[in-house]
């Protein structure tokens, strides 16, 4: 009898022992699923790398933004920007601002303003060149000088009106520009594009995605002599 009770009291150290030595094997393996978990959270917080590439196809729909959605007249005058419709509002704010009475300047002026930095910040990539930018910045300093005559007492219409002309002339111009860039793209379109291209895609020059898009801009830059 006693024989029996120490058999049945090992059989069941040993089964205690058993259970907490799975249990043990469990904890463990709950910690390293854990460990795996947090690898896998790491691993998907790592930033990707893609490789762009751009073929004759995206040269073609570059090709086409600035033929078909820069309209100009027999004149050379720019009468229409597609995907721009702030340009023509500008346009129609300096004319509001123009024929505004003293009491209304201010409100024109503010409208002007409003409109013309959503122009600033909204140039189509096919437009986004240095002489569109130069003439763009022109145009927004000459609106400046007038917002700051503007807040001066005893002024003259006639030093009012001259400043009034300052951008007008300025937008003018910056129509000019953009005509013009229409005019040397069309020329030169299919060297500049192949120079674009050809940056864009050395992918063996060793250089950052940011530093062939830049050389490729320069590249593009000097073929439509844009500097």
């Amino acid at each position: 009898m006693k024989k029996q009770i120490f058999i049945m009291a090992l059989a069941a150290t040993a089964l205690i022992a058993c259970k907490e030595e799975k249990k043990d094997m469990d904890d463990v393996m709950d910690e390293n699923a854990m460990e795996t978990e947090t690898v896998v959270e790491v691993e998907e917080e790592q930033p990707m790398t893609r490789t762009v590439s751009y073929s004759q196809e995206d040269a073609g729909t570059m090709q086409r933004d600035f033929e078909e959605s820069v309209t100009v007249d027999q004149d050379g005058n720019v009468t229409n920007i597609k995907g721009w419709t702030v340009y023509s509002t500008v346009d129609k704010d300096i004319t509001s601002l123009e024929n505004a009475n003293t009491a209304n300047k201010m409100t024109a002026v503010q409208k002007l303003r409003t409109d013309f930095n959503s122009l600033k910040n909204s140039i189509p990539d096919y437009l986004n060149l240095r002489r569109v930018r130069r003439a763009v910045d022109d145009v927004d300093r000459e609106i400046s000088d007038f917002e700051e005559l503007s807040t001066e007492s005893n002024v003259s219409d006639r030093k009012m009106n001259r400043y009034l002309n300052n951008i007008g002339e300025a937008y003018d111009d910056l129509a000019d520009e953009v005509a013009r860039a229409r005019k040397k793209y069309v020329e030169n379109k299919e060297d500049a594009i192949e120079e674009y291209l050809e940056e864009v895609n050395d992918l063996d020059s060793g250089k950052t995605t940011e530093e062939r898009y830049r050389d490729a801009r320069e590249e593009y830059d000097e073929e439509m002599d844009q500097k």
